[in-house]
């Protein structure tokens, strides 16, 4: 969460953290999210990036960061990383 680093989100400082502790690699992970903090945070991190358009903060302009991916519901989600 925000209140556990220095540089939030659209920092991607979480993100490269996060990996670091689950000794992950950027480029086969996966940032998803519905908010441009979101996105923007995945592509600094060099990761791909996939959009939901049913959470809180989707909004069709999202599609202007050109996200990897996009999903409508959460169970979408498998047939990206199967």
């Amino acid at each position: 969460g925000c209140d556990t680093v220095l540089k939030p989100k659209p920092h991607p400082d979480p993100l490269l953290d996060t990996l670091k502790v689950l000794k992950g690699d950027p480029g086969t992970a996966m940032m998803v999210g519905d908010g441009p903090q979101d996105l923007i945070a995945g592509k600094a991190a060099g990761m791909k990036t996939c959009v939901t358009t049913y959470g809180f903060g989707y909004h069709p302009s999202l599609m202007d960061l050109k996200p990897d991916f996009i999903i409508h519901e959460f169970k979408d989600l498998e047939k990206i990383i199967s």
